[in-house]
C-alpha cells in the first residue's frame, strides 16, 4: 500500500522503499534521527555518520546537543558554559568532552586545565603521567603550581619533589 507508514517515521513505505530504507524500522541508520526527519533535512537516513544536521546551526550535533540536555533548536547554548569548567558547551563539544561534567574523565583536573597544559582532558590516565620524572604526577604539579616539563621548576637545585616534600616554595 502507498500511503501506508510500519513504522511511523513519516515516510510512506514505497517512499521507504525508493530511498533504500526499512519501512519496518523508523531509525534504518540507528543514529537517533528518524528516516523522515533526516530526509527532511537532506541527510541520508541509511548513513547514521551524515544525519546529525544540527538544527539551530550553533556548530554542535543535534546528538551531542539532546546527550547532554541541551537544546538542539536554540543556538545561544552554544556560548553557554552548562558545568562551570571555563569551557563553553561548543568548545566542550569541539573537545570531546562532557558539557555537565566539568571534569569529564574524572583524574581531578578540570577539562579547562588539562586543555590549557596540552592534556587529554578525555583521558584520566594522563594525570597520573610524571613527565619530567620528579615524583609528582603531572596532575599533582599542575595544582601545586610546578612546571610539568621540568623536574626543577624554580632552578634552586631541589626537585619540585622535594621541595612539596620539604614544604619550601
Amino acid at each position: 500500500v502507498e500511503s501506508a507508514d510500519s513504522d511511523g517515521d513519516g515516510l510512506t513505505d514505497s517512499e521507504e522503499i525508493e530511498l533504500g530504507t526499512d519501512a519496518t524500522d523508523s531509525d534504518s541508520d540507528g543514529d537517533g534521527q528518524s528516516d523522515g526527519a533526516e530526509v527532511t533535512a537532506g541527510t541520508d537516513a541509511t548513513d547514521e555518520t551524515d544525519s546529525f544536521v544540527d538544527s539551530d546551526s550553533d556548530g554542535m550535533s543535534d546528538e551531542y546537543e539532546t546527550s547532554m540536555g541541551l537544546d538542539a533548536t536554540d543556538a545561544s547554548d552554544a556560548a553557554t558554559d552548562t558545568d562551570g569548567d571555563g569551557l563553553t558547551n561548543l568548545e566542550e563539544y569541539e573537545a570531546g568532552t562532557d558539557a555537565t561534567d566539568a571534569d569529564s574523565d574524572n583524574d581531578g583536573l578540570s577539562d579547562l586545565i588539562e586543555i590549557d597544559n596540552n592534556m587529554d582532558p578525555s583521558d584520566g590516565s594522563d594525570a597520573t603521567t610524571d613527565t619530567d620524572g620528579d615524583g609528582l604526577t603531572d596532575g599533582e604539579e599542575i595544582l601545586a603550581g610546578t612546571d610539568i616539563e621540568s623536574a626543577d621548576s624554580d632552578g634552586d637545585g631541589l626537585t619540585d619533589s622535594e621541595e612539596i616534600d620539604l614544604g619550601t616554595d
